[in-house]
């Protein structure tokens, strides 16, 4: 199940006076559970809203964008904690926007936390610890600036912390070779995430990325893992294919369809069974009604997902798939996430 929707009983969310004068925060950031540490500290103003505290800390840890976030003023392990409305997941309207909520409004008292959750499939979770209140910096347009950190910034969409883990060891040659896929390896070694923590960069991106938010960066698609549903190259053209449009390209950006398949299909659909002779045609309905999950019954490895949340239609490329395996008696289960993190079941 999502973190963005359990179903327990939310509280009220309790927030904090607005301080009258506008002082500096210095935060510390860490990524739970990430061996080594990945950690950076920053100051920000006060009167910093969360939405642009989500840019900075972005910038400074070395995130690059790609999928979707939120904060919460409680634990990750409280079902009952209160998630902050952000614009790419509204949620419940009776609680504060992001873009509206202010960082003296959840964090007071040095030793106050905030809980940050980056990409949701992955579920890269950070703790954000008020360490100090310092006065304003007018010399220095009390802007946020980070003053030091330690750690590479994991790779995005390699499958979370405890995979990352595992690369990190065997690439520091901690643990052996034999312990990580490699291709797994070799697909980490592909990202463009720094291979250190470099504070310049840093303050760099967080300067550029204030004035001018850079737009989401498309992701790399899925780490080569076994627990995520394989995804075959698809030839193109191939007969009984059908093109589809990627919102994140503008333009046609691949093909979905049955190679080599010459007898029809009966598709167990959400509406009932329904029989297709010609299985381009079973595609090229499941795009036109945006299910996922008619696509799914289909094959699991088609490449396009319709958000309904989004309302657009993502490539295989773009769109994120695991099994989550059933209980005793009952099947697994195949969830999809969005680029913008936003989790549907499929199958």
């Amino acid at each position: 199940m999502s973190e963005l929707e359990n179903s327990a009983p939310r509280r009220p969310l309790a927030l904090k006076d607005r301080r009258g004068e506008v002082v500096s925060y210095l935060l510390r950031i860490h990524v739970v559970g990430a061996k080594p540490q990945v950690w950076r500290r920053v100051f920000v103003p006060s009167d910093l809203t969360l939405a642009r505290l989500h840019t900075v800390l972005q910038a400074a840890m070395g995130w690059e964008g790609r999928y979707g976030h939120h904060f919460q003023v409680e634990p990750f392990s409280d079902p009952a904690a209160v998630v902050v409305r952000t614009a790419d997941a509204p949620g419940d309207p009776s609680v504060p926007d992001e873009a509206a909520l202010r960082v003296d409004e959840v964090l007071g008292e040095p030793g106050d936390r905030l809980h940050y959750l980056y990409d949701p499939g992955d579920g890269w979770r950070h703790v954000i610890r008020l360490e100090n209140v310092f006065p304003a910096y007018p010399s220095l347009g009390n802007r946020p600036v980070c003053i030091e950190g330690r750690g590479r910034c994991p790779v995005e969409g390699v499958g979370g912390v405890a995979v990352w883990n595992r690369v990190v060891a065997v690439l520091a040659g901690r643990a052996p070779a034999g312990t990580v896929d490699p291709a797994l390896l070799r697909w980490a070694g592909q990202s463009r995430t720094p291979s250190g923590f470099d504070r310049r960069q840093a303050n760099h991106r967080i300067r550029e990325w204030l004035v001018v938010p850079p737009p989401p960066a498309p992701p790399r698609g899925d780490a080569p893992l076994g627990r995520r549903a394989n995804r075959p190259w698809v030839p193109r053209p191939a007969k009984g294919m059908v093109p589809f449009p990627c919102v994140l390209d503008g333009q046609v950006a691949g093909l979905a369809g049955t190679v080599g398949v010459r007898r029809g299909l009966v598709v167990d659909t959400p509406w009932g069974a329904g029989e297709f002779p010609d299985p381009s045609q079973a595609v090229a309905d499941g795009l036109e009604v945006h299910d996922a999950g008619f696509l799914h019954f289909l094959d699991p490895a088609f490449a396009p997902f319709w958000c309904p949340r989004c309302e657009a239609v993502y490539c295989g490329d773009h769109w994120r798939t695991w099994v989550v395996a059933g209980s005793e008696g009952e099947p697994d289960h195949t969830w999809g996430s969005c680029p913008r993190g936003h989790e549907r079941l499929l199958r």
